[in-house]
């Protein structure tokens, strides 16, 4: 199961739905939940509404846990379809980038990462309304 959901996934899902799509995971017992941080920052970093829950092993706080798993399921799902028609929702497909590897810092440019026009090649068409009196 864990080689279906991991952290490549979750990031293309995010990158595809955005901040329509919420990703929550849950942690029982007394492992090492690395992994599953590792999917929550991935699919925050593409926009995705994201939390990892690591419940107590009471029934009260993991009743909670299943509590927001609900609210988080009906939001996505109000997202994710129009309410007049009950399909799904048409939006625009934008796919988003990196919040981290939009931050890194540019630290020098050269010539080739532009192409420069030579001003004596460009050639300027105006176009002008014509008025008729």
């Amino acid at each position: 199961m864990w080689r279906i959901f991991n952290p490549v996934v979750v990031a293309f899902l995010a990158i595809f739905f955005g901040r329509r799509l919420q990703f929550d995971a849950v942690g029982i017992g007394d492992e090492d939940f690395n992994t599953l941080q590792v999917m929550v920052d991935a699919a925050e970093d593409y926009g995705a509404k994201a939390s990892l829950n690591l419940p107590s092993k009471s029934a009260c706080t993991r009743g909670k846990v299943l509590e927001s798993f609900a609210t988080s399921i009906t939001s996505t799902q109000a997202e994710m379809t129009c309410m007049a028609t009950f399909n799904q929702q048409n939006v625009k497909e934008v796919y988003r980038e990196s919040k981290t590897k939009a931050s890194i810092e540019i630290t020098s440019v050269s010539d080739q990462n532009f192409y420069i026009y030579n001003k004596h090649e460009v050639e300027r068409n105006i176009h002008r309304k014509v008025r008729h009196v």
